[in-house]
């Protein structure tokens, strides 16, 4: 069912974690997809994701990256 019919040029993921866990790509995936299945997205949508620099790793960085996530925000 798409909610929207105006397509999101941006939105702010800010995961359920305490802030010094980054969220999981799988839980991730989940809820972008969850997302595009019930909103208008405009193409090249900004996914912002909060996270804890000191818990990144390149490893995070590229599953998020995979995940759909083009945005991090260092907090």
């Amino acid at each position: 069912m798409l909610i929207r019919t105006n397509p999101l040029a941006e939105m702010l993921f800010l995961p359920g974690v305490r802030r010094e866990e980054v969220a999981h790509r799988a839980a991730v995936e989940r809820i972008i997809e969850a997302l595009h299945e019930r909103f208008a997205m405009a193409t090249g949508t900004e996914v912002t994701l909060e996270a804890n620099p000191e818990r990144l790793t390149a490893e995070k960085l590229t599953g998020l990256k995979a995940a759909g996530v083009n945005r991090i925000s260092l907090g």
